[in-house]
């Protein structure tokens, strides 16, 4: 203190020598309050950004862990939403804790203050001003990444909350189970995926069904079949493979342009037992491809007809799929999503989408995006669960 005010009375007298005002000089203990007032708003500003930043990071990995339970109960039917929905709010709650204080800024802030003291007092000042325009700049890059933390942060909030509704929805559908069924279920279906799979591609000429069956095996194997009037009896058949299950791929030739439903029937029951060889077990699952935006011709019901005349009655019911390709197409020409673009459908698409118990799905055969791809794959493998726990335990039941 004393070492302070003889400096003080040192400048003091140089002042004076020099002819100046010595209440023109800087206030010293003005900067410095300004000084400390700037370094707490940093730290607050700082505080924050660690805590987004963390919370960010337990958002994304509780994101990624709703939405792979997500998938779980969409293909297990599984009994264990409620943990879904409370590892949602704990999500939620991470949202609301963007204020926690970071214990190791605070600490570097004091060491820089302390180096700050430790330093002469003239360079002392040259520095806190230095600094106090430093930090004003720092706090506005610190307000951008919160604002830009923010956004994100909303996004994945919304996100959440999506989740969230299709887990409440999936919860009104367990409802009717009876107790213990959805362990049988899960069980049953762990064997299941270990058991190969027979997919059948039915449909016009055209439609996209080598299309659809490359992606289904990730790969491009089918060639162009021509149609029963010109003479080809061919089914082509290809093996995959998808998180290790076994996968068999039968396209076969349009046969529907002749209209004649025992000359079909005949073509079909010629050739299945080649095609019974191939199969590894005897469950199938039938997809009838037909290409958005085409009407449904006489051509369409008549293949229906011999399906349900060749394979029984019920067949599309318990494991028919209806595939619609150029999802493209779709995506530019309607606005609204797949799922309520059929539940507004009337005539014979209706009435084939209930042939085939309301099981659908869109596929773009044109896009080359993998996750796209992936993701096309991904629903119908998931709906093809639901085919085999319907066959087992619904259906037989």
């Amino acid at each position: 203190m004393i070492a302070e005010e003889q400096l003080t009375f040192s400048e003091m007298q140089s002042v004076e020598a020099a002819g100046l005002d010595i209440k023109a000089s800087l206030d010293y203990k003005r900067l410095e309050e300004k000084l400390k007032e700037v370094t707490t708003r940093v730290a607050s500003h700082t505080d924050m950004i660690e805590s987004l930043l963390k919370d960010k990071l337990a958002l994304k990995k509780a994101t990624k862990k709703v939405s792979k339970q997500n998938q779980a109960n969409e293909q297990l039917c599984a009994e264990h939403y409620e943990e879904i929905v409370a590892e949602l709010s704990s999500a939620s709650i991470f949202m609301s804790n963007l204020e926690v204080e970071n214990i190791k800024l605070r600490t570097d802030l004091t060491e820089h203050i302390a180096k700050m003291e430790d330093v002469s007092e003239k360079g002392y000042r040259k520095e806190m001003v230095s600094d106090m325009v430093n930090d004003q700049q720092h706090v506005a890059e610190l307000k951008t990444q919160i604002e830009k933390l923010n956004e994100e942060s909303a996004q994945y909030q919304a996100n959440l909350e999506v989740q969230e509704a299709k887990n409440k929805k999936l919860t009104s559908k367990l409802g009717f189970f009876p107790r213990g069924f959805l362990k049988r279920a899960k069980r049953f279906l762990k064997e299941s995926r270990k058991s190969p799979i027979n997919i059948f591609l039915f449909g016009l000429s055209g439609c996209g069904k080598s299309a659809v069956g490359s992606c289904i095996l990730q790969r491009k194997c089918f060639k162009r079949i021509a149609s029963l009037q010109q003479g080809t009896k061919q089914v082509q058949c290809e093996v995959g493979e998808y998180n290790g299950r076994r996968i068999n791929v039968f396209e076969w030739p349009d046969f529907c342009s002749n209209n004649d439903k025992k000359q079909s029937e005949s073509f079909i029951k010629t050739l299945m037992p080649w095609v019974l060889e191939k199969c590894a077990n005897d469950f199938r699952v039938t997809l009838v491809v037909l290409k958005f935006g085409d009407s449904i011709t006489n051509e369409v019901i008549h293949l229906v007809d011999v399906l349900k005349a060749t394979f029984g009655r019920n067949t599309l019911k318990e494991s028919g799929v209806l595939v619609l390709t150029r999802g493209d197409i779709f995506k530019k020409s309607v606005r609204e999503s797949f799922s309520d673009w059929l539940q507004v459908q009337d005539g014979h698409l209706k009435e084939l989408m209930a042939a085939c118990n309301g099981r659908a799905l869109l596929f773009d055969n044109i896009l080359k995006d993998t996750d796209v791809q992936g993701e096309q794959l991904q629903n119908l493998m998931n709906m093809v669960d639901e085919i085999i726990l319907d066959h087992t335990f619904v259906f037989k039941s």
